[in-house]
């Protein structure tokens, strides 16, 4: 029996300390395709902006990187667009005060701007505001001070000078500047709110508190026609200097100095020996300017020009042509340059850098980041962004080629006297894709070799029998994986969307070549899964069905040479072929080889062979009909057959024999089962075959079937289900063992899929036939199955969810023979005729505890079954029923010798019946921390705790913004939701994942509060409801690692009534640098609480161990591998939660502390927070004010008892308002307002019967009785 597969669907228990299986789980993140924009260096950090495309729309982020690329913190600035190409631009990017980022990013698809204010230390947007009255297609900044900056922005057309008061959040005042023409515009400001603007051949200053007031105005000659490309303040000398070019009978570059107080020019310098130029990018030092023009074309090669000048006197130093990459004849445009303290770097031409002397202008290195094969690949496309000096090395960020039609943001480091790449990183952050493990195949070296997909992505890597990976290779195009094939002792070939061949040779562990099949468009065309064979020395034989006007297959020959530098390929079309679903069913052959010109196959209701020569591939065929019998696989059989399965037309599973020499028909039976699926593998001996069929998606047959004598020998029925679909999608064959291991999945929706794993005997005896549900909803998906001879181990691959995210991992669970055997599993059932046996409409309830031994809890899952490893030994199985409900099967424990295989095949079932009617629904919610505009989930979990099925409607009133839901709601009214489930059984549960963006810092320090409702029927005229309110207090600068309880007690004295569940929830965030492989929490329960109550509630990850000694929980997530908040903050987070009451007989005001310890790996614990609760049998006359009671107003409620409604009534005449709410004993709020007059109507008419605490918020706690 597989282990760690089933504790997914168990909540996973402490069984796994004594597995000695092996598993593995891709990283299910890769880098983000995204592509940098503007960045800066400051205070030994580099700001960088940029936009990932990975997301469900364009996102811009802001990232703060050290200088060797770590992330330190990233923030989403702009909400993604479904279904829009990124359209945004950052127009400025600052430092003010120390303190802050300032961002301006406009959208050139929405004509809005938006300008942004982040906290330098840890990325919290501070302020937003986003401008949406329309048409802006130009947006610059010109200056900015700590509670103003002051835009110019185009507006149809029209320059408009904005001023934005950051405090307020607003713009404050709007001026125009007149209409923008063709020529460049160039703008700045200072400190002082003068802004300096040009239009065409003219400069202005003006002060943006009187706009309309021009300060002066600094025409150029008409003569010259010059334009201005950029102008500068400069710091350090005060000055303005202007860059742009003369247009005389060529263009020539032009540098002005101007006196910004008077507006008159200081030295005006054309570079008249660098000729037809225009202004592309400068840089300063304290004496000098160093400017770059765009490229010029001279003799034969396009150089890029830099000069050094003077500013003091303007004269030129010097003037240079140099080239980034002198063996390409292309563009070597400079769009970055730097003034170093021992050189000017330069940047540009598709990430080309280059370092000049100072003194000189000579160059001393120059080399392209990204290289090409020809230079028409994508050049231009690929920049660099920026460059920065540090103390000891140079980086660079800029974007290179990703995935094929993408690209990546990577941050360089390098040393600056050589140029040479010191480190490269990716730093666009990770994102989460679907994962899954499609094929593995054995190898001739006693490894084996899984087939995985990442997304668009393909990956290949090569594992040891011991399920560690040795070697791993991802595609370098997105292509999606169909099938692969070993060749021979070192080939492995893949073939993958738009019908390519790649080729791998796994000895070396190197990629070799990909071939492109054929160059026909078939993207259109929907692709099954293919067949594949290879026909020594050197030919390939592939089959891949496409539907047209007309289901065809197409056939190919390839013939690969010796050294894979070309491509023979032979191809023909058959129509009328069969087309299969190619996610619902194993690698079905429908062609075999014969020879190397001759191919048999299937083509619709016949069976065919054809030639396929180098001269002719429509040569004559010869078809063997079969009646109206449909097939789907075909193989060779013995020396001299083959095989074919197919269906009738009434869907009857029919077995052909086939001469493979003369190519006749030796016979053909009807098998005794059903289904239009189904595939046969070669049994235990040359005359046994297994057949496997899915009839109707409902139902999974396994037949063994003697050859010889023509006879089913057994059948067995696998898996059934009712109200779901059921595929099987691989099976093998295990000698050793002598069993067959199968693999498949259930699909009740698309999103909620469960993973099958069978292993059977040879025998029909079931071993293991289990049922993988994750640990949340989605594509739990067995795929694939392995058995490796050599070192006697069986695998399990798929794909499984891991977390409440939309991503699933793939996995690959090991497990030798004895594995599969030392396992116990049991059942815990509604007994309702009381036999002590299960009947069929006796259905497993999740109620009562499980353990093995004295301290180890086994979980069952939520149809109560419970799977379990034991080690070698002896044990006792105990059963604790639970309050309500008797034992009626007998024993309460059970011995267990690990010696004993037949005694751990048992099946222990615990049957139950309830001794009293009870109607009660729990529910209960958890939280990640909830921090200022982030996204955070919110987890609802209703359960039926009583004896009776009910149906429940839940009601879940919220904050914040609900953005995906894993279970969409009957409807949402105002800021409520509402579900329904119908016929809930005892025991049973059901869960809602909520993602909800949360609100912004305007709230910071609120208490954002979850109100869950459950509605159920307490007796045929009485609705009951239970109300679990979630509160917690919104954070916008937060410690990651804390513990909450709820409830959390009334006000800041903590009073918590006995005798009620206190409910805690442990938050964890790895913020290293690396990930973390393990995680432990201890919790020190305080021993003032009944340990026996102790419930485990929920995880955000797979706990492989919860343990409990003495008063001491433990909680491992072994191999989490949790990402770390630098690389990967939204998926850094995890929780854990469980629920316990206090002990009885406790003193009043008893104090009950809690605090958790989290280990992440090796490293010492981080200590949460102490939580506390102070317990009270009642709230009467315990006030919560800190007034003198000798002034305080008296209250009174009448009449009390009371029925349908109250009146409270006080001694005081002048207040605004006071807060009430109304809880029952168990602490739960049941009605709460606000009184603006006395006496104030309060109606019951909803509350059932009982007692209940009227607190009057700081003033009073009143007892009210409800009775009728």
């Amino acid at each position: 029996m597989i282990p760690r597969i089933f504790t997914l669907v168990l909540l996973l228990s402490s069984r796994l300390c004594f597995a000695q299986f092996t598993e593995h789980y891709t990283v299910d993140s890769l880098t983000e395709s995204g592509q940098p924009s503007k960045s800066i260096f400051y205070q030994n950090h580099v700001y960088a902006l940029g936009i990932s495309t990975d997301n469900e729309g364009p996102e811009f982020i802001a990232r703060k990187l050290d200088t060797l690329g770590n992330t330190v913190w990233s923030t989403a600035l702009i909400t993604p667009r479904l279904g829009y190409p990124p359209t945004y631009q950052c127009f400025h990017l600052s430092t003010l005060d120390d303190q802050y980022l300032l961002v301006g990013i406009s959208d050139y698809a929405s004509l809005a701007y938006t300008i942004l204010k982040i906290d330098l230390k840890n990325g919290a947007i501070i302020s937003k505001y986003l401008d949406t009255n329309g048409g802006y297609t130009y947006t610059e900044l010109s200056f900015a001070s700590k509670d103003t900056a002051v835009f110019i922005v185009e507006a149809y057309h029209d320059l408009i000078l904005a001023t934005f008061d950051k405090l307020s959040g607003k713009t404050v005042q709007t001026y125009k500047l007149g209409g923008r023409d063709l020529n460049p515009f160039a703008i700045v400001g200072d400190k002082r709110g003068n802004v300096y603007y040009s239009k065409g051949d003219t400069i202005f200053k003006i002060n943006y508190q009187n706009p309309g007031l021009k300060l002066w105005t600094l025409p150029f000659p008409a003569l010259d026609k010059i334009t201005i490309s950029k102008i500068y303040l400069d710091p350090d000398d005060g000055a303005l200097y202007a860059f742009g070019q003369a247009k005389y009978n060529y263009t020539l570059p032009i540098v002005v100095k101007i006196d910004p107080q008077a507006g008159k020019i200081i030295w005006s310098t054309k570079i008249e020996d660098l000729g037809d130029f225009i202004f592309s990018a400068m840089d300063v030092s304290p004496r000098s300017l160093y400017i770059s023009w765009n490229d010029r074309f001279a003799g034969g090669a396009y150089y890029t020009p830099t000069s050094k000048i003077d500013k003091q006197t303007g004269a030129i130093i010097w003037s240079k042509l140099h080239r980034f990459d002198p063996s390409l004849p292309i563009s070597q445009r400079t769009t970055v340059i730097t003034a170093g303290s021992d050189g000017i770097y330069l940047l540009g031409h598709d990430w080309g850098i280059m370092k000049l002397d100072t003194l000189s202008g000579a160059k001393i290195y120059s080399f392209q980041v990204n290289v090409y094969e020809s230079i028409y690949d994508l050049q231009g496309y690929n920049p660099g962004r920026n460059i920065f000096e540090t103390p000891t090395r140079l980086i660079s960020i800029g974007q290179k080629p990703y995935r094929s039609i993408s690209f990546k943001e990577v941050f360089l480091t390098l040393d600056k006297n050589t140029g040479k790449i010191i480190a490269e990183k990716d730093y666009g952050g990770l994102k989460q894709y679907d994962a899954q493990t499609i094929q593995m195949l054995a190898t001739p070296q006693g490894q084996f070799i899984a087939i995985q997909q990442i997304g668009a992505m393909g990956k290949v890597v090569l594992f040891d029998a011991d399920n560690t990976p040795l070697w791993e290779y991802f595609l370098p195009q997105e292509r999606k994986l169909i099938y692969a094939k070993i060749l021979n002792d070192s080939l492995l070939a893949v073939l993958s969307g738009g019908f390519n061949l790649d080729l791998f040779n796994f000895v070396k562990k190197k990629f070799l070549k990909n071939f492109p099949i054929s160059n026909t468009d078939y993207s259109t065309f929907f692709l099954a899964k293919p067949s594949i064979v290879f026909h020594p020395p050197n030919m390939i034989f592939v089959a891949i069905h496409r539907n047209a006007s007309e289901p065809q297959t197409a056939m190919y020959r390839i013939d690969l040479p010796a050294n894979f530098n070309s491509l023979n390929e032979h191809t023909l079309y058959i129509r009328n072929s069969v087309s299969l679903p190619s996610d619902k069913f194993s690698v079905n052959n429908v062609l075999v080889p014969l020879n190397k010109d001759t191919i048999i196959f299937i083509n619709g209701y016949s069976i065919e062979k054809r030639s396929i020569p180098s001269s002719d591939i429509r040569d004559d065929y010869k078809g063997i009909p079969t009646g109206f019998v449909q097939k789907v696989h075909l193989d060779h059989y013995q020396n001299n057959f083959l095989l074919a399965l197919g269906y009738d037309r009434s869907e009857q599973v029919v077995l052909t024999k086939i001469n493979r020499t003369a190519f006749t028909k030796v016979w053909t039976n009807s098998l005794p089962v059903y289904g239009q699926i189904s595939k046969w593998i070669q049994g235990e001996t040359s005359n046994i075959i297994y057949i496997i069929v899915n009839q109707a998606n409902r139902q999974l047959h396994l037949l063994k079937y003697d050859t010889e004598n023509q006879t089913v020998i057994w059948q067995k029925t696998l898996f059934e289900t009712p109200n779901e679909s059921v595929h099987f999608t691989d099976i093998c064959l295990n000698q050793n063992d002598q069993s067959l291991l199968i693999a498949g999945y259930t699909e009740s929706i698309p999103q909620n899929k469960k993973a099958i794993f069978i292993n059977i005997g040879f025998d029909g005896s079931i071993q293991s036939n289990l049922l993988a549900e994750g640990d949340f909803p989605g594509n739990n998906q067995g795929l694939c199955v392995l058995y490796l001879e050599p070192a006697n181990k069986s695998y399990f691959g798929g794909s499984i969810n891991k977390s409440p995210q939309k991503a699933s991992s793939a996995f690959i669970y090991s497990f030798s023979a004895d594995q599969l055997n030392n396992s116990i599993k049991g059942l815990i059932f509604w007994d309702k005729n009381s036999d002590g046996k299960q009947s069929k409409d006796e259905p497993g309830v999740a109620l009562g505890d499980v353990f093995l031994g004295f301290t180890t809890r086994v979980y069952h899952n939520a149809e109560g079954q419970f799977k379990t490893l034991v080690p070698s030994g002896q044990f006792t199985l105990r059963y604790r029923v639970p309050e309500h409900w008797i034992l009626t099967s007998g024993e309460f424990s059970y011995p267990i010798d690990a010696s004993n295989i037949q005694n751990l095949k048992d099946t222990f079932r615990f049957g139950i019946i309830p001794i009293q009617m009870v109607n009660k629904i729990d529910v209960s919610a958890t939280s990640q921390q909830l921090v200022c505009n982030e996204e955070a989930p919110l987890y609802v979990i209703v359960k039926n705790k009583g004896t009776s099925i009910q149906n429940v409607k839940l009601r879940l009133d919220f904050q914040g913004t609900p953005i995906l839901q894993n279970m969409l709601p009957d409807s949402i009214r105002q800021r409520a939701m509402y579900w329904t489930f119908d016929s809930l059984s005892p025991g049973a549960a059901r869960w809602i994942k909520l993602d909800f963006l949360i609100p912004g810092v305007g709230q910071i320090g609120d208490s954002l509060v979850y109100k869950s409702t459950a509605f159920y029927q307490q007796s045929p005229n009485l609705v009951d409801s239970t109300i679990y309110r979630y509160q917690d207090i919104l954070l916008c600068s937060y410690d990651p690692n804390d513990k909450l309880v709820q409830p959390e007690g009334l006000q800041k004295n903590k009073l918590t009534l006995f005798n009620q569940y206190l409910n805690y929830t442990i938050r964890f965030q790895n913020t290293g640098n690396f990930p973390a492989r393990h995680i432990t929490i201890i919790d020190t329960i305080d021993r003032d609480l009944d340990f026996a109550s102790f419930e485990f509630l929920n995880a955000s990850h797979p706990i492989t161990e919860v343990t409990g000694k003495g008063n001491v929980v433990k909680f491992v997530f072994k191999n989490i591998n949790l990402p770390d908040s630098t690389n990967n903050e939204p998926e850094s987070h995890g929780f854990v939660s469980f629920r316990i009451k206090d002990r009885s007989g406790l003193a009043e005001k008893t104090t009950i502390n809690n605090t958790a310890y989290i280990y992440f790996d090796q490293n010492p614990a981080i200590v949460t927070n102490t939580t506390q609760n102070i317990m009270v049998s009642k709230f009467e006359d315990i006030s919560t004010s800190s007034q003198d009671k000798s002034i305080s107003p008296h209250f009174r409620l009448y009449p009390n008892p009371a029925q349908d409604y109250f009146l409270l009534d006080a001694s005081m005449d002048n207040f605004s308002s006071i807060k009430w709410k109304m809880i029952n004993t168990l602490g739960k709020t049941c009605l709460e307002g606000n009184t603006h007059r006395f006496p104030q109507h309060i109606s019951t008419h909803t509350l059932p019967n009982g007692m209940y605490y009227l607190i009057l918020e700081g003033r009073k706690i009143m007892k009210v009785v409800i009775t009728r």
